[in-house]
C-alpha cells in the first residue's frame, strides 16, 4: 500500500525513467512525489506507481565476540 515516506517507481512508459521517488501528500487518487536530483514535485494517480521493495541489509551476528 501506498502511503505518505513510501519510496515509489513511476509505472507509466513516457516517465520510467525517473526513477525512484518519495511520496510528499496523497490526495484525490494522485500522489505529490519528489525524485532526488530533480527540482519541484510531480504529480501521478496512483494505479501509475509501484512501491519500491526495500532489501534489509542487516544480517545475522557474528561468532567474533564469543
Amino acid at each position: 500500500m501506498i502511503t505518505v515516506g513510501t519510496k515509489v517507481c513511476v509505472t507509466d512508459f513516457t516517465d520510467f525513467l525517473l526513477q525512484k521517488g518519495s511520496v510528499k501528500k496523497i490526495k484525490k487518487g494522485k500522489a505529490i512525489i519528489k525524485f532526488p536530483g530533480k527540482q519541484g514535485e510531480f504529480e501521478y494517480s496512483l494505479e501509475y506507481l509501484e512501491e519500491v521493495k526495500t532489501i534489509s541489509s542487516k544480517k545475522g551476528k557474528s561468532n567474533k565476540d564469543i
